[in-house]
């Protein structure tokens, strides 16, 4: 699975991944969103396992609205 992170994760020193939504344009949960000025600036689309390996932490507003839509 891809996620999307912000520019806050660039520095390296942790923050949030978000997961993407099926456009590959955005998180599901709209925080972040490629191309806007409303909405945090990406910064890179990689594997979650990659994203975790960077001691990044999954959004929870993301995996509350992925569980929402598994049930």
């Amino acid at each position: 699975m891809d996620v999307i992170t912000a520019l806050e994760a660039a520095s390296g020193d942790g923050g949030y991944y978000h997961l993407l939504n099926e456009d590959a344009t955005a998180s599901v949960c709209g925080t972040v969103q490629k191309d806007t000025l409303f909405a945090g600036q990406a910064h890179e689309i990689l594997p979650k396992a990659e994203a975790e390996q960077q001691g990044l932490e999954p959004c929870a507003r993301c995996i509350d609205y992925a569980e929402e839509t598994d049930t």
